[in-house]
């Protein structure tokens, strides 16, 4: 649902848009052929007159006149254009100073402990990230043997390859989930590295992170995997993110940095 402000920037972006449009066109008016363009239909064909302003006829146009036709048809088209353009303003601008917008502002009457569990039908993209954040869910259990790696926020993650990535994602301001619980198209239950919310778009990314490049045996598990989500909807490039390392070239910052930025920027 598109939100208030998002509504009102989308506004009056048009109306700057249309001023734009009315500054170059009214440059062209000045720069175009003199006399007005009359247009008389025939029937089968039609007839193309200039005239001046006190004249109601005109002079007549061969067809070998055609890029002066061409010229005072544009003239012509831009002049209704600014009429039309300046009157659509005055709508917006006239709306705009009327407009309350407070659909927004029924979420806020409620406490803080019942808000955050309400459905609201408008929220700002902010507002949006924290509801979706606060759904809970049920990461993968972490095994008794496993390596501890904590981000700067405390969260604990399998490799310092996800403590790079997530880094990267809180330093962007980015909504993230690690290893959120997924199910594909075949019923399988997976969890990708990262879920990560667009919160411009609302739509949900997922991030893959392949740290073991030299095995061979890990290499086709995850084809096996890539293939599956491909057949559950989920593709490199559209909602899928993956980066890659070997022992030899490690994953860095700047990679996951470059990469984020492709999506989210």
């Amino acid at each position: 649902m598109l939100t208030k402000g998002d509504f009102v920037y989308q506004l009056r972006q048009r109306s700057y848009e249309l001023e734009k449009q009315i500054e170059e066109r009214t440059k062209n008016i000045i720069n175009s052929p003199e006399g007005m363009l009359r247009i008389v239909n025939r029937g089968t064909y039609n007839q193309y007159y200039v005239r001046q302003k006190c004249e109601k006829a005109g002079v007549y146009l061969k067809k070998s006149d055609f890029e002066r036709i061409r010229l005072l048809a544009q003239k012509k088209y831009d002049a209704l254009f600014i009429e039309e353009a300046k009157k659509e303003q005055e709508l917006i601008e006239s709306f705009l100073e009327s407009y309350s917008g407070s659909i927004p502002e029924i979420y806020n009457k409620f406490p803080d402990e019942i808000r955050d569990k309400l459905r609201p039908a408008d929220l700002t993209d902010d507002e949006y990230a924290k509801m979706w954040k606060s759904i809970p869910y049920t990461p993968k259990e972490f095994g008794k043997g496993d390596a501890v790696h904590l981000t700067n926020l405390g969260l604990r993650v399998r490799s310092k390859s996800e403590v790079i990535i997530a880094g990267v994602l809180d330093k962007f301001d980015i909504p993230y989930k690690f290893e959120c619980p997924l199910k594909l198209a075949n019923g399988k239950i997976i969890h990708p590295d990262f879920t990560i919310l667009n919160k411009k778009t609302r739509e949900i990314v997922y991030y893959e992170h392949l740290g073991k490049m030299e095995e061979l045996g890990y290499v086709k598990y995850n084809l096996v995997r890539l293939k599956e989500m491909e057949e559950s909807g989920i593709y490199i490039g559209k909602n899928l993110i993956f980066t890659y390392e070997t022992y030899a070239k490690p994953l860095n910052t700047k990679t996951v940095e470059k990469m984020l930025m492709s999506f989210f920027g």
